[in-house]
């Protein structure tokens, strides 16, 4: 059995991964818990980790009639690793899938966060990651709403523009 990244259509995370779950196949949708105060009354909505992507799996025998079955449910938009002449999937290597269940176990406990928007930094500020896989990494903020940031990370000389929730960041003291 190995395990295969779908590709979701705009949020519709929850809704590939209830019908791929009709087909009888097991599904891993790594998610953030987050309790919000708000009026007096806390909620625990579900923040998704890795919005726009579903992990299914499935044996490689089965590999072309699961796959196309997948491809044609709702809320599903491509497999990743789908060969050009679309005849083969490649699924993902195993310690990079461990992996990121390790990262989703560490990142599945609670974070409060109270109902007051962080307010927005200015472009180009220097901020820290707070929690999660890019934990203790810097980068310069390109847009700040006060819910989400662009942020460029630098990793090994490449940069990398990534959009996180504003509660995950902080701004670095230089």
């Amino acid at each position: 059995m190995s395990w295969h990244v779908i590709v979701t259509e705009f949020k519709q995370e929850t809704v590939a991964q209830d019908t791929i779950h009709e087909l009888g196949l097991e599904t891993f949708l790594p998610k953030m818990r987050r309790i919000t105060r708000s009026h007096h009354r806390l909620a625990s909505p579900f923040l998704l980790i890795m919005p726009g992507y579903l992990f299914v799996q499935w044996d490689k025998d089965a590999d072309r009639l699961v796959w196309h079955a997948i491809t044609r449910q709702r809320g599903v938009k491509t497999i990743l690793g789908l060969s050009e002449d679309r005849k083969r999937v490649t699924p993902i290597r195993d310690k990079d899938f461990a992996r990121l269940q390790e990262l989703a176990a560490e990142l599945s406990m609670e974070v409060t966060i109270s109902n007051a928007r962080p307010k927005p930094l200015a472009s180009e500020t220097m901020v820290r990651v707070l929690f999660g896989p890019f934990e203790g990494m810097m980068g310069k903020i390109e847009i700040d709403n006060g819910i989400r940031a662009d942020v460029l990370l630098a990793s090994a000389g490449v940069l990398s523009r990534l959009t996180l929730p504003r509660e995950l960041l902080e701004a670095a003291a230089i």
